[in-house]
């Protein structure tokens, strides 16, 4: 459903193009039955969704709705309107090698074209750089738009997210962002509760922005997790969810512990960081970054060690799955993808490569899972 060839602003405007899913059109299924499945006591139909990256408006989110994902993410939105770094931000990967500097690997990447997701057999190892840099809309704008999602949580068994995040301005110091990240928080959870939404995630593992990753600075994650569960308790009927990307195993229990205090659950992974070149070995990102992220086949196996070490440390500590959840991201293509995640110890598992340009994943998902439902209209 997203172009690859057009810029974010383009995609953003035109909405979600059904030439770009395979088949050429988007897939509408509805539920025939009562949900099975559930995470942290929220009914779900299926025990998959789409993160926030792909679905950049009500529009994206109504067309996973559509075709059968339970639990989309809404991408991440800021206190203030947001630019995404110039095109190109998605490209496709064809060799990633683990020799690289600053101890990222580096990935060689080319266009993403069509005639590459129209090839059943190329798409299913699929791996792209995600390097948009957390653009947003302005408050009023994407609120706005969210809150035309409210339909969707009359319905059990589907429910819309929504993601934020604060903004580390050039300039600003640390206490500005987290008091953005208040500011923030409570923006989400405003928007989310006027909705009849449930579920709100904090991205605090971006790899396209200056700095590091707030996630792998104990201190930092403890006080931006302070910051955003302060005005979050007027708001006591959401669950928070947290997006981390690849934890240091040395330390991963303590970080559990430290969410639990404040969030209901974890998301990951997001992304791999790598750098990004030409076959020539120029920067390929439109921003001219070094580096960005890696989503798709390529990130499956880190992404579920992760969920791995994240759900021992859930038994660990204790933690029940009704109480903290685990939210598996990272290269889930099939129904087999699928059932690893959920072995591997996910309630709920993303897929974000996946699902962009094969949106029938939900479906077939639910005709293994013997989930009857009935084929609605196609456009």
């Amino acid at each position: 459903m997203y172009n690859p060839l057009a810029s974010y602003e383009e995609n953003l405007r035109k909405g979600p193009s059904p030439e770009w899913n395979e088949g050429g059109f988007f897939p509408k299924i509805e539920f025939t039955a009562e949900p099975r499945f559930s995470c942290l006591g929220i009914p779900l139909h299926l025990p998959l969704g789409i993160p926030a990256g792909p679905l950049l408006s009500s529009a994206y989110m109504k067309v996973a709705i559509d075709a059968g994902f339970s639990m989309p993410v809404y991408k991440t939105v800021r206190s203030s309107a947001w630019a995404s770094h110039p095109w190109p931000n998605v490209l496709s990967v064809e060799q990633l090698n683990d020799r690289g500097t600053q101890n990222r690997p580096t990935a060689t990447v080319v266009p993403l074209l069509k005639s590459v997701l129209s090839d059943a057999r190329k798409k299913s190892g699929l791996s792209i750089t995600n390097a948009f840099g957390v653009p947003s809309l302005s408050p009023g704008e994407w609120a706005s738009d969210f809150r035309t999602l409210s339909e969707l949580e009359r319905s059990p068994g589907r429910t819309a997210a929504l993601s934020f995040q604060g903004s580390r301005r050039e300039g600003e110091n640390w206490s500005h962002f987290l008091d953005d990240t208040s500011l923030c928080a409570q923006m989400a959870a405003q928007a989310l509760s006027s909705s009849g939404g449930k579920f709100l995630e904090m991205n605090v593992s971006c790899p396209n922005e200056s700095g590091a990753p707030i996630y792998t600075d104990f201190k930092a994650l403890t006080e931006t997790l302070q910051a955003a569960a302060a005005p979050l308790k007027f708001f006591p009927e959401l669950k928070l969810m947290v997006k981390l990307g690849v934890l240091p195993t040395q330390n991963l229990l303590g970080i559990v512990e430290l969410i639990a205090k404040y969030a209901h659950g974890i998301s990951a992974i997001n992304t791999l960081s790598a750098n990004i070149v030409t076959p020539a070995g120029e920067r390929a990102l439109g921003s001219k970054a070094e580096h960005g992220g890696i989503c798709g086949d390529a990130i499956r196996g880190v992404a579920l060690q992760t969920i791995s070490e994240l759900n021992r440390a859930r038994q660990a500590l204790g933690l029940e799955k009704n109480s903290f959840a685990l939210v598996g991201v990272g290269g889930c293509s099939s129904f087999e993808h699928l059932e690893e995640f959920l072995k591997a110890g996910a309630d709920v598992v993303h897929a974000a490569t996946g699902a962009m340009w094969h949106l029938q994943l939900a479906g077939e998902c639910a005709d293994r899972l013997g989930i009857p439902y009935s084929r609605k209209e196609t456009i």
